[in-house]
């Protein structure tokens, strides 16, 4: 990091600068900073990974003064503590023209957050700010938030692996009602994966979505607490979210009843969405074929993540009868569902009628020789197919060989053992 720092003084003119995962620590930070004093032109800087502490983001806070340019930023991963909030709110105040800013994988808690809020309300062109696992609990969303209300127009948000709780993602909502303030009316991506949110905080958030951000591309709740009630307000708001390509909202408990709701949804009100994750929902046989009734209504969908659901055969076989009716479905991720030798027949019926199908998930299943079998029959009638795993699934020498001899594309990767 010494040697670069020296060579930086004669690089004025450099606008880029990617030292992910180098390993820079406080006393390269320290180094480091003394070079950048020369690169005015900076637009770009990447120290995502580097543990460089508060004490270093310290030396780099004073030095990047001198670079009024920077669009970009990423300090994620760097055992940034309460200390170095002020540091990054004093970066923020003097790099105005900051877009996207990353800070994520820090301990920057509510207390440090308040801090940073002050140099966020100075940043009015901030597209893209990620704070995953920031350890950030619904008073720190708040005053998030609340700061980024003062933005032209946020486009992304990542706020999973947090605290954010119901009052949190209210207060979001809140501040998609504020008028002449777009803040986050632009966003397209929204993702608050694992944040202990349930059906009020869902309800709110999306009933917010739905009327104030008509542009939105990707909704991720996985791993939340909603229930069969919040997939019902995510079901009433999928009429107007109309633009959304990627729903995730595995891991919440939403039971056969949320299927159905969603199901209804789908069928109900026209959507374009690519990507539906409903893994480990505890959706069962029926679930799975009320799922199966909604997809013949969602011509884009590219990928189908129903892996531990406990579908059983029953499931497999509902969703098999329609899979040839997605017209671009390329992966389809069903591990963990206890399908058995009877389900991978199913599945194996309907596979050729699905050319566009690229990877397959099918771990944890239970499948034997026979459904080995059956698969292996019918490879050569899905020539894209490039992945296939069937890993854990107590198959013998014999199943897993024939399976491999099968295989006519050169380029399908295939696990078994």
């Amino acid at each position: 990091t010494t040697a670069l720092a020296g060579s930086l003084h004669c690089l004025k003119s450099l606008t880029s600068l990617d030292l992910q995962d180098n390993r820079i620590g406080r006393q390269g930070a320290n180094a480091l900073a003394a070079g950048l004093m020369s690169c005015t032109l900076l637009s770009s800087l990447n120290l995502f990974h580097n543990d460089m502490q508060d004490e270093g983001l310290e030396s780099l806070s004073q030095a990047m003064e001198s670079c009024p340019a920077l669009t970009a930023l990423n300090l994620g991963w760097n055992s940034i503590r309460e200390d170095g909030c002020y540091h990054i709110a004093h970066i923020l105040t003097h790099c105005t023209r900051i877009q996207d800013l990353n800070i994520c994988w820090n301990e920057i808690h509510d207390e440090g957050m308040s801090v940073v809020a002050t140099g966020l309300r100075q940043i009015l062109k901030l597209r893209n700010l990620n704070c995953l696992h920031t350890e950030l609990g619904c008073d720190g969303v708040s005053m998030l938030s609340s700061a980024l209300s003062n933005c032209e127009g946020v486009e992304c948000l990542i706020l999973g692996i947090n605290s954010v709780s119901d009052s949190g993602a209210m207060s979001l909502a809140r501040n998609l009602e504020i008028e002449n303030q777009p803040g986050l009316l632009a966003l397209q991506r929204l993702e608050l994966h694992s944040n202990n949110i349930g059906s009020v905080g869902v309800g709110a958030l999306v009933s917010g979505l739905s009327l104030h951000c008509t542009n939105l591309h990707f909704l991720g709740l996985a791993d939340n607490e909603m229930g069969p009630a919040g997939v019902e307000w995510v079901a009433n708001a999928l009429g107007t979210l109309s633009t959304l390509g990627t729903l995730g909202i595995g891991r919440n408990q939403i039971l056969p009843e949320g299927a159905r709701l969603l199901a209804g949804a789908l069928q109900s009100f026209p959507n374009m969405l690519s990507h539906l994750d409903l893994h480990r929902n505890q959706l069962g046989p029926h679930g799975a074929e009320w799922i199966s009734g909604a997809l013949p209504y969602c011509p884009a969908l590219t990928q189908l993540n129903m892996r531990d659901n406990n579908i059983g055969s029953d499931g497999v076989q509902a969703l098999s009868q329609v899979l040839s009716l997605c017209k671009c479905l390329r992966s389809l991720l069903l591990s963990e569902n206890g399908i058995g030798d009877q389900g991978a027949e199913h599945l194996a019926e309907a596979l050729p009628d699905i050319p566009t199908l690229k990877s397959l998930d099918l771990r944890y299943n239970s499948i034997g020789a026979r459904g080995a079998g059956s698969l292996a029959k019918v490879l050569q009638f899905v020539p894209n197919l490039s992945y296939l795993n069937l890993e854990n699934n107590g198959l013998v020498f014999g199943g897993g060989l024939e399976l491999q001899e099968s295989i006519q594309n050169p380029g399908l990767e295939l696990h078994w053992s």
